[in-house]
Parts: C-alpha cells; sequence; structure tokens
C-alpha cells in the first residue's frame, strides 16, 4: 500500500483497489460457498426449492457484502498516515 501511495497513487484509487479486490474475493467465495451450501441441502431435502436458491442468492450477496467491508476496513487508518512512515514501517 505505501509503495502504491509513494509512486503517486491517490487514496482514494487505492482505497477503490483494496474495496473491489475484497468485493471480487467475496463474489468468487459466495458464490462457491452458496453453490455448495446449495447442493448440500438438496441433497439433504431431497429437491430444490425456490426458498433454498433464494437463501443462497442471499448468503452470496451477504458474503460479499462483508468481504469488501473486512477489506477496506483495515486500510482507513493507514491512508491516514504518511506516506514516509509507512515506507519505513515496511
Amino acid at each position: 500500500m505505501a509503495s502504491l501511495l509513494a509512486v503517486g497513487w491517490s487514496t482514494g484509487a487505492l482505497g477503490r483497489l483494496i474495496a473491489n479486490e475484497g468485493l471480487g474475493i467475496g463474489v468468487a467465495g459466495g458464490i462457491l460457498g452458496a453453490g455448495a451450501g446449495l447442493a448440500a441441502a438438496s441433497l439433504f431435502v431431497g429437491h430444490t426449492s425456490a426458498d433454498l436458491v433464494l437463501v443462497g442468492l442471499l448468503a452470496a450477496l451477504a458474503g460479499t457484502l462483508l468481504a469488501g467491508v473486512s477489506a477496506a476496513l483495515p486500510a482507513l487508518p493507514l491512508s491516514r498516515r504518511p506516506v514516509a512512515r509507512l515506507l519505513a514501517e515496511d
């Protein structure tokens, strides 16, 4: 993070990069996790219903949002520190 700030990235662009990476990881994990959960629930129940699909979609959405927020929150305090200090700590 400090290296990108040192070469001229703005804190806004860096924040968007971190949030987008978190959202991308959340989308991948949410889809894979919801798909696996839907498959397992279908095996237990014996069929796939609209309710199961809706719960799977909601779980994927919640996982995506949680991953995006979890990626962005730790970066906020770092963006307020001077670049020289961040580079010295690396």
